[in-house]
């Protein structure tokens, strides 16, 4: 081997390591949700997997199916006291249920097969310094993305609602980060 064929080996195992060892950006650990601040654009930190979503005794599973879901929805008893269910679909064609009672919000996405997708879950408490303070979803952030939502009434006195309703419908939280108070 000549001289500068060696050069050149070392030289390319060097960059090789140095790019190995530092990585790039796109390499980097993805930023924990408890590590976030108010400065925090990358609202997928406020998601889980849909996989990680405990159901709740007494109420209707997450992976029940849309028609399921529709059906007990529509006959909520939380209706009677204030609660409102609403059925609609996304412009990608995407169904959605909505329900808000008092001061907690859930919305369940389903696919072209009925299966649910996603689901969001908004709380009435807030954390400071969290990017996504009273949201979090479960699913991936495009999965709860609604643009030009369509929705009706199932029950309850909301008979109608808008993009500014459903959390992260536009790919971030309805509710922005409140800097934490010294």
């Amino acid at each position: 081997m000549t001289w500068s064929v060696v050069r050149g080996v070392v030289f390319a195992s060097v960059a090789v390591l140095v790019l190995v060892r530092c990585g790039s950006e796109e390499d980097a650990a993805p930023l924990e949700r408890s590590e976030a601040t108010c400065a925090t654009t990358d609202f997928s930190i406020c998601g889980y997997t849909f996989d990680d979503l405990s159901d709740e005794v007494g109420r209707l599973a997450y992976t029940a199916p849309f028609s399921t879901a529709l059906m007990r929805w529509a006959d909520d008893e939380r209706c009677t006291r204030g609660g409102s269910g609403i059925r609609g679909r996304c412009a990608d064609g995407k169904d959605f249920l909505f329900f808000r009672f008092e001061n907690t919000t859930e919305v369940r996405y389903y696919g072209d097969n009925g299966r649910p997708t996603a689901v969001v879950l908004m709380r009435e408490e807030s954390t400071c310094g969290d990017p996504c303070p009273r949201e979090s979803f479960y699913g991936d952030l495009e999965a709860v993305r609604c643009e030009d939502p369509q929705a009706g009434a199932l029950c309850g006195p909301m008979a109608n609602l808008g993009q500014s309703d459903l959390p992260f419908s536009l790919g971030m939280p309805l509710v922005a980060c409140e800097e934490c108070a010294p």
